[in-house]
C-alpha cells in the first residue's frame, strides 16, 4: 500500500477535498481520509492532485491547470 497525502485533490464529481490521504494499492485509489498530523511512509504533495478512472494522476510540469482540465488528454497527467 502507497500512501499519497497533498494540498488539494479532486474527486472526479468535482469536489475538492483539502489535506488529504489517498490510499493505493495495485495502482488503484482505495480510500482517502483528511491528513491529521505526520503520518508515516507518507509521500507530501504540496499541489493539486486528480482522481481519474480509479488512478491519482498529477499534471505534468509542462501543463497549466486550466488547460488540463479543459482537454483532459493522456498527454497532460502523470500517474503516481
Amino acid at each position: 500500500m502507497q500512501r499519497i497525502a497533498a494540498q488539494r485533490i479532486v474527486l472526479p464529481n468535482g469536489t475538492i477535498l483539502r489535506r488529504h490521504v489517498v490510499e493505493i494499492e495495485d495502482s488503484r485509489v482505495v480510500r482517502h481520509y483528511p491528513l491529521c498530523g505526520e503520518q508515516p511512509h507518507t509521500e507530501w504533495y504540496n499541489e493539486t492532485l486528480y482522481v481519474r478512472d480509479g488512478k491519482l494522476l498529477r499534471l505534468n510540469s509542462a501543463q497549466t491547470t486550466a488547460v488540463a482540465i479543459a482537454t483532459f488528454s493522456d498527454s497532460t497527467w502523470q500517474s503516481l
